[in-house]
């Protein structure tokens, strides 16, 4: 079966999925949350030097260490998942951000926020692309109407179909079904983001 991958970043893990069939009968054929960070480690860099008093360079420490958990997450899943279906790329919400200086960034709680977001985006990112798999940006807001949009469907369609293919899953949140709708704008190849970046 040909699947996709949809990742939904958040701040030291990520809920991930791959994704076969189509819009209006997915299948999911996997879904996990996976970590990105070892516990000793703290999940928003970026807060604790600007809120804890942390040293600078954890950020940089964190976003290796978020780099080499994201590579560990998707080479196990592509593991899991070949030879026995054709992974076709990935899906992952969110886009690249315009960042200032780091000391910028700790003087603006936005900011803080933005760049907590985008370490571990941009980690998903080049580890999906390390393994040698195109990469769709897919807005963070609204994905699901967004999806629904660049399918083809109604909204109310395609969050049924997803409800559907979560049936059994534990747990079948938010994030799952937004990951779901990332994957299957991927095999539906609809015009995207393709992104690349180191």
């Amino acid at each position: 079966m040909e699947v996709a991958l949809g990742l939904r970043p958040h701040s030291g893990w990520a809920v991930v999925v791959a994704v076969g069939g189509d819009a209006r009968r997915p299948v999911v054929v996997e879904s996990e949350r996976a970590a990105l960070l070892p516990e000793d480690l703290p999940r928003q860099p970026y807060h604790a030097v600007a809120e804890a008093g942390e040293r600078p360079s954890v950020v940089e420490e964190v976003a290796a260490a978020a780099l080499a958990g994201a590579h560990g997450c998707v080479e196990d899943l592509l593991g899991r998942l070949r030879p026995a279906h054709e992974v076709h790329g990935a899906g992952i919400i969110g886009a690249p951000r315009e960042l200032p200086p780091l000391g910028r960034i700790l003087a603006s709680h936005p900011l803080l926020h933005a760049a907590e977001g985008d370490l571990y985006w941009s980690a998903l990112v080049e580890a999906v692309a390390g393994a040698g798999l195109a990469v769709t940006a897919v807005p963070a807001k609204r994905t699901l109407e967004a999806a629904a949009d660049a399918l083809g469907l109604r909204s109310q369609d395609l969050a049924d179909a997803v409800k559907e293919a979560g049936r059994g899953r534990r747990p079948w949140r938010a994030d799952h079904k937004e990951a779901t709708a990332a994957a299957l704008l991927v095999l539906g190849d609809p015009p995207g983001t393709e992104v690349s970046r180191r």
